[in-house]
């Protein structure tokens, strides 16, 4: 039954993609709507969808919608809507092209970072405080049909969801950084991005250690490491570097994730020779972080010799 809602939603999507870009408006009016539904002034939005005959997706109207996306409105969305909204996102992405696509990135995106950022919000809210949904959830001024939230605890079943929740979001995010890596995002998706990710950051050797495929995460800044526009956000975070460097330390780290660190540092070194010498953006990311770099290659190294070794 999965599967046959998925081969339709995305049968419905390639028969709207074959529309002109122009004629695509009212669709995303109909996705983001049901996000807005308990949002302060969405009377106004409603009004602002139907009425309007030259439906423009610039800058000042994504920031005009987007700024209905606070803390409180992201939280108190049902699990049905956030995870139809980004199925249906995930989807758009791969079923569309370019030219249909990118009018609407901004403001699609923006929608997604404000999920993940409440998506991390609760998880931390979780982690430090021991809340129970309905502590957590008044906080934010959730009141979800049905959700039973007065006799929920945040389980482990909980914090399983939000997790999921999360990936799906970063999933989304670096299919974006891959398939449109020029687009330029304003400085607020970024600095959203960060904040929303940095927990994730600190446990990057941990990652290394558990995990078999490299995170989605993981699989964004190696994005970033192969673009001229993108290579900068590498900085932001001081530990980013040399925390993926660090995975290099790790001995039971999968292959799929060593290839991961490896092609984001050869990312850095083509980009190096690519970039004006003037520009110095690369070497501000590998300089400071060279000594990571070879400390995490001499142990690969170690660790491969000692496995030859044994085979």
């Amino acid at each position: 039954m999965k599967h046959t809602s998925v081969n339709l939603r995305k049968a419905v999507l390639g028969f709207l993609a074959q529309l002109e870009v122009d004629e695509l408006p009212l669709l995303f009016a109909l996705l983001i709507k049901p996000l807005l539904s308990i949002s302060e002034g969405v009377d106004v939005m409603n009004n602002w969808f139907w009425s309007s005959s030259a439906w423009s997706m610039d800058e000042s109207y994504s920031f005009s919608v987007l700024k209905y996306f606070t803390m409180d409105n992201m939280v108190a969305l049902s699990w049905k809507k956030r995870y139809g909204f980004l199925h249906v996102i995930e989807d758009i992405l791969g079923v569309f092209d370019e030219l249909h696509v990118r009018p609407y990135l901004d403001l699609l995106m923006g929608c997604v970072v404000r999920m993940l950022g409440s998506c991390t919000s609760i998880i931390d809210s979780g982690k430090s405080n021991g809340l129970s949904l309905v502590d957590m959830y008044s906080s934010f001024r959730l009141h979800e049909k049905g959700a039973g939230a007065e006799n929920q605890i945040m389980t482990s079943t909980t914090m399983k969801q939000f997790k999921e929740l999360r990936s799906l979001c970063l999933k989304i995010i670096s299919l974006v950084l891959i398939k449109y890596e020029d687009h330029d995002f304003a400085c607020d998706f970024w600095d959203l991005f960060f904040t929303s990710v940095k927990p994730l950051i600190d446990g990057f050797k941990q990652e290394g250690a558990s995990s078999e495929k490299p995170s989605s995460l993981l699989s964004c800044f190696l994005s970033m490491s192969g673009s001229y526009k993108l290579v900068s956000l590498l900085y932001r975070e001081e530990n980013l570097v040399p925390d993926i460097f660090s995975i290099l330390t790790v001995p039971t780290a999968s292959e799929a994730i060593l290839y991961c660190v490896l092609k984001f540092v050869e990312n850095l070194l083509n980009l190096d020779n690519e970039l004006d010498h003037e520009d110095d953006a690369v070497n501000r990311i590998l300089l400071p972080n060279l000594d990571a770099l070879i400390s995490g290659l001499h142990c690969l190294f170690k660790f491969s010799n000692a496995t030859r070794r044994y085979e």
